[in-house]
């Protein structure tokens, strides 16, 4: 059970590391739609993978974005059939990174990730 604690205690602050590198961010957000289209590849089985990803993708959106909004359009995206090639991890990001997309991603409940940095004297 300790072992188990470890973990998740490693596996949060490797996602608490990706979600503060923006390179990084982008590049998990990525991974995250390319894997949400693979269901395409499986024709019978797309679907029931889709049942297992949406929750674990609904769960990676709130993580990294902090909206209930885009976790549930990420978790309706994987469910609804033929709707997989929307890449909503990728668009949450350039809403969250785009100044001239501010309203919307305010609208949406997308926390604006800390840029400013503290430079010690």
């Amino acid at each position: 059970m300790r072992s188990m604690s470890a973990l998740t205690h490693s596996i949060s602050r490797v996602l608490t590391y990706v979600k503060e590198a923006p390179m990084l961010k982008l590049t998990a957000c990525l991974i995250f739609d390319f894997i949400g289209c693979m269901s395409y590849l499986l024709p019978f089985l797309g679907e029931a993978f889709d049942l297992q990803f949406a929750p674990i993708f609904a769960v990676f959106l709130q993580f990294m974005f902090g909206s209930w909004v885009v976790s549930l359009i990420g978790f309706l995206e994987e469910l609804l059939p033929g709707t997989d090639f929307i890449p909503t991890a990728t668009i949450a990001y350039c809403l969250e990174n785009m100044e001239s997309q501010r309203s919307i991603a305010e609208f949406l409940g997308i926390r604006r990730r800390n840029t400013a940095r503290t430079h010690a004297s």
